[in-house]
């Protein structure tokens, strides 16, 4: 089953590992769910795998991070899926490659199974402003949906502000829960060989630590996350999120798992919350990343 990806392990979940992640990326310490970021940790080892692989399409040197979309398909709680007898299954592949201005993007798409069950699914966006793909056809692909495609900005009347202090350190102990121990994240001096003026953090974190001001809205909720990096976040800094939530309705004549408002023409209305976020420089007002929440 596992010969149809390029990358497949089985892995365990331990609360220990659970808990120091909780603690760097900002949830609180009685939170009983698994953060909607954790499970991609698991597919840290089988990218480099596959990125660092002879049939990967695309050179490992100077890719970048460039989007993340997370889709949340089971409630996570931490207590079944760090069970004593509980296990996942991680399997990750590249889906697509694609020609833009910048560069090349490859999409490497993962998929998490319990009890063959599939409970998250993520899609990590990686850039190559190398236009040079190794042995492939390299005319353009599909255009990327953007997050949003609202003319107006979700963001212009944010419901909340939360300011960060982003410690010179963060990077090092996000490294020490995730295994991503990439020098530009380090220290200042490891950051200047690679040429940033300071250590920067790492995108997942920046991702993560954006949930973490949601987290009373993620527990036991299915979700769809869309993120796209935008700027470097150097170390130490300051940062704010930035949240605005909006309600969508859909009309639907099929039992779709939402919220039931009301009957209309026959059919059954159902409201789905977005909640859009922004992780913006205090002093500069540059966003170094911008997404959505949605909870169905």
């Amino acid at each position: 089953m596992c010969q149809a990806y390029d990358a497949c392990i089985i892995c365990r979940i331990h609360p220990k590992n659970v808990f120091e992640y909780n603690k760097v990326c900002g949830f609180s310490a009685d939170y009983t769910g698994l953060p909607a970021c954790y499970l991609e940790l698991f597919t840290i080892k089988p990218m480099m795998e596959i990125v660092t692989s002879h049939h990967f399409g695309l050179s490992p040197l100077g890719l970048i991070h460039l989007r993340q979309t997370i889709n949340i398909r089971q409630p996570l709680t931490l207590a079944a899926m760090t069970a004593e007898d509980s296990s996942i299954t991680v399997k990750t592949k590249v889906t697509e490659y694609r020609t833009t201005h910048r560069g090349v993007e490859a999409d490497i798409s993962s998929v998490v199974t319990k009890d063959e069950s599939v409970m998250w699914e993520g899609v990590t966006t990686l850039l190559s402003r190398n236009k040079a793909i190794r042995g492939k056809d390299h005319s353009k692909g599909r255009t990327h949906t953007p997050v949003s495609q609202d003319h107006t900005d979700p963001l212009a009347h944010h419901h909340e502000t939360v300011e960060v202090q982003v410690g010179g350190d963060v990077g090092r102990r996000y490294a020490a829960v995730s295994g991503d121990y990439n020098p530009h994240h380090l220290y200042g001096w490891t950051a200047r060989l690679i040429g940033y003026p300071r250590q920067i953090a790492h995108g997942m974190w920046t991702l993560s630590r954006c949930l973490a001001a949601l987290e009373g809205k993620q527990l036991g909720c299915c979700m769809s996350i869309e993120a796209n990096f935008k700027r470097p976040l150097l170390m130490p800094g300051v940062v704010n999120i930035l949240l605005s939530e909006k309600s969508n309705t859909d009309v639907s004549s099929l039992g779709v798992k939402e919220t039931r408002d009301e009957e209309r023409n026959g059919c059954t209305t159902f409201t789905k919350t977005d909640i859009f976020f922004c992780v913006e420089d205090v002093a500069t007002q540059e966003p170094h990343l911008q997404g959505r929440v949605t909870f169905c």
